[in-house]
């Protein structure tokens, strides 16, 4: 009597046979290093680019008042909600 299997490995194929190559592995795994370098590249620009903001702000504050450093102060709040 025989059994057909049925599914996604109906070809007698087991789940350890990887349809990707060593190195396509190996290339993803690059890719996935490369991408989280340059997010985290982005997320320290973008700490950057805040603190200078915060100063600037600051700076008007002293300088040419209050009413600067809210329209500064909402900016800041948009890049973060971004």
């Amino acid at each position: 009597m025989s059994s057909r299997k049925s599914g996604p490995y109906s070809d007698n194929t087991s789940m350890d046979d990887d349809p990707l190559t060593d190195d396509d592995s190996k290339k993803n795994e690059e890719r996935i290093l490369e991408l989280e370098r340059a997010n985290r590249e982005y997320e320290s620009t973008v700490q950057d680019y805040l603190r200078q903001i915060i100063t600037l702000q600051n700076s008007l504050k002293k300088s040419h008042g209050q009413e600067c450093a809210e329209l500064i102060k909402e900016k800041c709040q948009e890049i973060e909600e971004v």
